[in-house]
């Protein structure tokens, strides 16, 4: 038998340090651009022009039917009890009403335009001014909000007619229509009507209150729903709803013991756990975020934003399979949803899947040719590819669509930026500054720009404005930051002669 040899295949010592220095040097050389990618697709994905804000998607419809329960006494007709036995029309409303429980609005505002017409006849004021009401309010559940605001406002000539109660639901009725046709000073105003006629109600207050959140004056909508609390502590809807306004405000942490209250004041409030999923999923917290959209599919099997908020979750913690499984459901329940495409589209984007991404966006404008997310997010991937005219064409289109989308300004100025066209991209920073002052990313952006273009007083000026703005937590950026503040400090003295 041979003898095995175990011969050492370097020819000296010195030959086997430097080969195992190589080695070494190779080991760093594939961790340090590991963590080069790391920075770069976190920087990426943080300064992409897409905001995926669930805040107000909350599907109405099958999540807030409790809540609408809790309401009918306001926002449905309920004037059966209010009309006289003997009155020749009673049996006509009592069928309008059930007409209403069932949802058969057409049929119960023919029936109602039938009593108006009777009542008219016969001068009955009151019945009057109660039919107008409940054609109002049947207009509104058909998202008719001008036709509601329009007899609405003639049934208000029959106010001497009506009960406390009656003036309270028309004025709320007309906050309503008017806030639905976001026109919200006007629905504060019947808001204060409503209030003045019964300040102790606590249930009016949480209506003003969602006036000021739709018109985004967060404060006084605080100050609402903590009177709402304070006068009926025991209702969990505006726990729910100050949770919504912190959550806005970033206060993430008092957004989640809000949410914990509206959940332990009523156990089984399909949208408090919903809320509380989105906020963990902004703050990171992904199993949370997981057990809450479960939570709420057990309550309402058919919401939609749960099975997609949850895959969406799923994918950023790698579970792609039960991602698909959720994003798949939700296209079961309506195949022409646009949003799900646009979910998916996002998740192919922080994977690199860029065709795949673009296919879906595709999918997602065929269904809703004014998506405005669905072209901007389309942009980011054409800037991705190096596209750059694809992508400046999709966020013109966005700007064309709404003048004041502040993401399709701050896409459109990096894409200019990576073309090289700096005074273009600076237009368009500027134009993000003026929308939200407080944007921190424009401010880094344009900095770099300045100081690749050497000038070097505004650069370091924006580098600092930028330090004042960015949250804490922005460790990579703040490092660099500083770092070229000091450099552009160094060389402006330089150049000083000092």
């Amino acid at each position: 038998m041979d003898k095995m040899n175990f011969e050492n295949p370097y020819k000296n010592a010195e030959e086997l340090r430097k080969e195992y220095v190589n080695r070494i040097k190779r080991i760093i050389l594939v961790v340090f651009l590991s963590i080069v990618a790391i920075l770069a697709l976190c920087y990426d994905l943080d300064l992409l022009p897409v905001s995926l804000n669930f805040q107000k998607e909350v599907e109405e419809n099958r999540l807030d039917k409790k809540e609408r329960e809790e309401s009918r006494h306001f926002y449905s007709p309920g004037f059966a009890d209010e009309v006289p036995v003997d009155e020749p029309l009673s049996e006509e409303i009592k069928k309008a009403e059930e007409l209403f429980k069932n949802e058969k609005y057409k049929e119960f505002y023919k029936l109602y335009e039938n009593v108006y017409k009777k009542a008219l006849g016969s001068e009955n004021y009151k019945l009057e001014g109660l039919s107008l009401i409940a054609m109002g309010i049947t207009k509104g559940k058909q998202k008719d909000y001008t036709g509601a605001i329009e007899i609405l406002n003639d049934a208000k000539k029959y106010e001497d007619y009506m009960n406390n109660f009656t003036k309270i639901k028309l004025n709320l009725n007309l906050g309503y229509g008017n806030k639905k046709a976001k026109k919200y000073d006007l629905a504060v105003e019947y808001y204060n009507k409503a209030i003045e006629l019964d300040p102790q109600l606590a249930e009016l207050y949480l209506y003003r209150g969602h006036a000021y959140y739709d018109k985004e004056d967060y404060e006084l909508a605080l100050k609402d729903y903590n009177k709402s609390i304070e006068l009926d502590p025991g209702d969990a809807r505006p726990y729910l709803y100050r949770g919504n306004v912190l959550s806005v405000k970033n206060e993430y942490y008092l957004a989640i013991r809000d949410y914990n209250k509206a959940i332990e004041l009523d156990p089984e409030f399909a949208k408090a756990y919903f809320n509380r999923g989105m906020t963990c999923t902004w703050k990171g917290a992904y199993t949370f975020a997981i057990q809450d959209y479960t939570k709420v599919l057990e309550l309402a099997p058919d919401c939609i934003r749960a099975y997609t908020n949850r895959g969406f979750v799923y994918a950023k913690i790698g579970e792609n399979l039960k991602a698909f499984r959720d994003f798949n459901k939700a296209l079961k329940l309506n195949p022409k949803d646009a949003e799900i495409y646009v979910r998916r589209a996002w998740i192919n984007y922080e994977k690199g899947q860029y065709n795949w991404a673009i296919q879906k966006l595709n999918k997602a404008i065929k269904l809703d040719p004014e998506y405005l997310m669905a072209y901007s997010l389309r942009g980011s991937v054409y800037m991705k590819k190096w596209e750059f005219d694809k992508a400046i064409q999709d966020f013109n289109k966005v700007l064309e669509i709404d003048p004041v989308y502040e993401a399709a300004y701050f896409g459109r100025a990096r894409t200019y930026e990576r073309k090289g066209e700096y005074e273009n991209a600076v237009r368009d920073y500027d134009k993000v500054i003026e929308l939200d002052p407080g944007d921190y990313r424009a401010y880094y952006e344009k900095a770099s720009i300045y100081e690749r273009i050497e000038k070097n007083r505004e650069a370091l000026d924006l580098y600092r404005r930028f330090l004042d703005l960015t949250p804490t937590d922005n460790y990579w950026r703040i490092n660099y930051a500083k770092k070229r503040i000091k450099k552009l400090e160094e060389s402006l003295k330089d150049s000083s002669g000092e």
